[in-house]
């Protein structure tokens, strides 16, 4: 697993010419990372807020550590469906099926990596008016891994998104003039279309429907992560 590496072996793995570890496996790493400086920032803080951020962040870290290798896992599953053979209409149907489910789970292992990242700069910020002054600049590591993290996931989330719905764009015979995801200052998400207005209301309904699924996906916490990465 790549979560029991040696440092440097995963950072080798990286630096190797292979899909995996990429983006998604890095970005969980530098938030378990900086999840991780920030409990021991805390331990060296006083007060009841350093306690406190210890015990969520010490969740949020086996989090973050998890997703590093569930975004391997992902990825595997998602080449599959690319992988999929498509000489026949049958197995054409087949394959794009495949590849829109697999992209609609794809989302899911970045968007609870986003919503762990942001939390666990949410629990170190808690304690910032009670950390110990030597540890100023480790403090601050741990806001900017987890904020390197939290983008660099939000970044995965972006182009799954926009894999998922092409299909739904060109069934409904529009134009993406322009798409906006995670993170933004609002936190929210959307795009802007183009064409008949039947056609347009029925893309709408396609990305309606992909984030519902991928927005339930993290609260019922039971569905297999995969997902689709560019590299």
């Amino acid at each position: 697993m790549l979560k029991d590496m040696k440092l440097t072996e995963f950072i080798d793995a990286v630096a190797a010419k292979s899909s995996v570890p990429g983006g998604g496996a890095v970005s969980a790493a530098a938030s378990a990372m900086g999840a991780a400086l920030g409990i021991m920032a805390a331990q060296y803080s006083d007060g009841p807020k350093p306690a406190e951020a210890m015990k969520i962040l010490e969740k949020h870290r086996a989090d973050l550590t998890s997703f590093i290798d569930a975004d391997a896992e992902a990825y595997s599953k998602v080449s599959a469906a690319y992988g999929l053979p498509k000489k026949s209409d049958e197995e054409k149907a087949k394959r794009k099926a495949a590849i829109q489910e697999a992209l609609k789970e794809a989302a899911d292992v970045p968007l609870r990596a986003m919503r762990a990242s942001l939390a666990a700069i949410q629990a170190v910020a808690g304690y910032l008016e009670n950390v110990n002054k030597n540890l100023v600049s480790d403090f601050a590591g741990a806001v900017l891994m987890c904020e390197a993290g939290l983008v660099g996931c939000g970044l995965n989330v972006r182009i799954n998104a926009g894999l998922m719905n092409d299909a739904a764009l060109k069934a409904s015979n529009v134009t993406l003039k322009k798409f906006f995801g995670p993170p933004t200052e609002t936190n929210f998400a959307g795009g802007y279309l183009s064409g008949e207005l039947h056609d347009v209301e029925a893309a709408r309904a396609a990305f309606v429907d992909a984030i519902a699924e991928v927005v339930a996906s993290p609260l019922g916490g039971m569905r297999r992560p995969s997902r689709e990465r560019a590299r």
